[in-house]
């Protein structure tokens, strides 16, 4: 799979960030001894730590947990930030409820994204080949090396590593990409994003539950009584 070959414009790269998202997360907090039988190591490489976060991600069936999201856009002096709390089960599944400072829900259901805001009339769904590699996340981040040059800073504080990922081709959805991971459980805790106008993106994730068994009816949206379904891609045409 290769992310860099086609401009997948602004809605894809959210769907781009949820698919990191998702790994991020199901990195955080399962438990050692069940899923991860290795010892920190302050002399590690990053191709080895992403290869056992890859494989924590890979022991998981479903979890949920807080997020923080926030964005900024250093040209034009803006930032903001959305809270909420995100739900995802194997292989694809995704949702995503912001509640602060506006709700507004996020599902994809491994074939269609839909976008809502409580209370609306309408809510959006996209579909497109643009949304396969989030059905294939597994080998892409198997294969995130041949995509990104990834290093260990030299110095990170507050008992994290930290990974700086740059893209080895262009164009790009995001040529840098920043990862911190946990230094004594060696998980990931925070990933931020940059497009090539330094816009950011940044997750931070807290209160994780990992495999509680959320049912598949979690990730089906239910369009509400009266709401009509706007089909982004007819609109915007091929």
């Amino acid at each position: 799979m290769n992310w860099k070959t086609q401009d997948r414009g602004p809605v894809a790269k959210t769907l781009y960030k949820f698919a990191f998202l998702c790994w991020f997360v199901a990195n955080a907090a399962a438990p050692t001894a069940a899923v991860w039988p290795y010892d920190a190591s302050p002399s590690i490489s990053a191709d080895e730590l992403l290869a056992r976060v890859t494989k924590r991600y890979k022991a998981l069936d479903d979890f949920r947990a807080d997020v923080v999201v926030a964005t900024s856009s250093p040209h034009l002096g803006e930032t903001s930030s959305s809270a909420g709390v995100l739900y995802s089960r194997q292989p694809n599944l995704v949702r995503v409820e912001f509640r602060e400072p506006l709700e507004q829900t996020i599902v994809f259901d491994g074939e269609y994204m839909y976008v809502y805001i409580p209370g609306g009339t309408q809510v959006l769904r996209y579909a497109g080949p643009g949304l396969s590699y989030l059905a294939d996340l597994p080998r892409a981040l198997d294969n995130l090396s041949a995509d990104y040059d990834v290093a260990l800073a030299a110095e990170t504080g507050g008992g994290t590593y930290e990974l700086h990922l740059d893209a080895k081709r262009e164009p790009a959805p995001f040529p840098e990409i920043r990862m911190w991971i946990d230094r004594e459980r060696l998980v990931a805790v925070r990933a931020d994003f940059y497009d090539a106008a330094r816009n950011s993106t940044s997750y931070r994730f807290s209160a994780y539950e990992f495999n509680p068994g959320l049912p598949a009816s979690l990730f089906s949206f239910d369009v509400p009584p009266g709401v009509e379904i706007v089909d982004v891609n007819e609109q915007n045409g091929p």
